[in-house]
């Protein structure tokens, strides 16, 4: 398994859902993102259980393991093939944890590239949020066609390096 450097902020156990089958991951918040791993692959689980013991095995003096948190891939395709409206906060949050998968890997992710199309779809998503702190008109962010191709690339990337983490 991995070693965790530095301060750890956050544990929590993290649900794939693909094809109606779950599979329970570990993912910490410490000086860097990650989920945990084990010979190159994601550490895996059958059970939400199964995963919570295997984090406090691992995180013995952390107390507050965040239940199960579901990520569904199979909702997530359903976006790529515009089947199922765009969803800024599901969409922005599954982009960051493909970050942190790719991190955890050591793979390249086509959304950890910083150019200017890339960082302006980010932040329509970001914005499309309407997070209370802003203060702002509701924002319902519209992406040009040019902006969506590059968006649902970025997604399916990242959807297809998480279907092939769970596999291997």
């Amino acid at each position: 398994m991995a070693m965790i450097q530095g301060s750890l902020y956050c544990v929590e156990v993290v649900q794939f859902i693909e094809r109606q089958t779950s599979y329970f991951c570990i993912w910490y918040s410490a000086d860097k993102d990650a989920l945990l791993t084990a010979e190159g692959s994601l550490l895996c689980f059958d059970t939400a259980a199964q995963a919570q013991s295997a984090a406090q095995a691992q995180f013995p003096a952390y107390e507050k393991i965040v239940a199960c948190e579901p990520y569904d891939l199979d909702q997530l395709a359903q976006m790529i093939e515009h089947r199922l409206a765009l969803d800024p906060s599901f969409v922005l949050t599954m982009w960051n944890l493909m970050g942190d998968v790719a991190g955890s890997l050591g793979l390249p992710f086509a959304g950890s590239s910083r150019t200017a199309l890339i960082d302006g779809i980010y932040d329509k998503l970001f914005f499309g949020n309407n997070l209370p702190a802003m203060h702002a008109p509701t924002y319902v962010p519209v992406f040009t066609e040019r902006e969506r191709r590059k968006l649902d690339k970025i997604l399916q990337d990242g959807s297809n390096m998480i279907k092939n983490a769970l596999h291997a």
